[in-house]
């Protein structure tokens, strides 16, 4: 099983800012990246070995190693489905009604649709940490639902929508 990383601080205000206009492979990679996820996972989620990119990202210290072990591919598939929104019970997933604010909505979105979809999500996740308004974020998040149904499936496209969408 392959090593786990996790995003550096400067990794997080990486993903922020842009700063450093990192090539779409590396940022798509850093956004995949998040501690929970083995540099196996990231290869059969990509469809290529990611080890030189983590490496550079690395040595860039956008991501670091995490001493836990990443889970099992088992007990990893028993967490997923363990929070799915059938399991946990209809307030244990937050609607867009619920979410404090633009920013932790957006923040929320882009990490359910690049969970959801990986790299292929990569320019819609794009606009979504731009969307400055409520109406532009929704406008994305429809289009993102839109996505999943086309490539996970209609239950998967439905279930972002009732976490997001309301």
């Amino acid at each position: 099983m392959g090593q786990t990383y996790r995003k550096s601080s400067q990794g997080l205000a990486e993903i922020s800012t842009r700063a450093l206009r990192l090539a779409p492979r590396l940022r798509g990679l850093l956004i995949l990246v998040d501690g929970r996820r083995s540099s196996d996972d990231l290869q059969l989620l990509l469809g290529y070995d990611p080890h030189s990119l983590l490496q550079e990202l690395l040595a860039s210290r956008l991501i670091e190693a995490t001493a836990l072990e990443p889970f099992s591919r088992q007990a990893s598939a028993v967490s997923r489905a363990a929070a799915t929104p059938a399991a946990q019970g209809a307030n244990a997933n937050p609607t867009a009604a619920s979410m404090p604010n633009l920013q932790t909505q957006r923040s929320a979105a882009v990490r359910a649709l690049n969970d959801a979809l990986g790299p292929t999500a990569e320019s819609l996740a794009i606009r979504m940490e731009r969307a400055q308004t409520d109406a532009e974020l929704r406008t994305l998040l429809e289009r993102g639902a839109g996505l999943i149904t086309a490539v996970r499936g209609a239950e998967a496209g439905r279930a972002f929508a009732a976490r997001f969408l309301g």
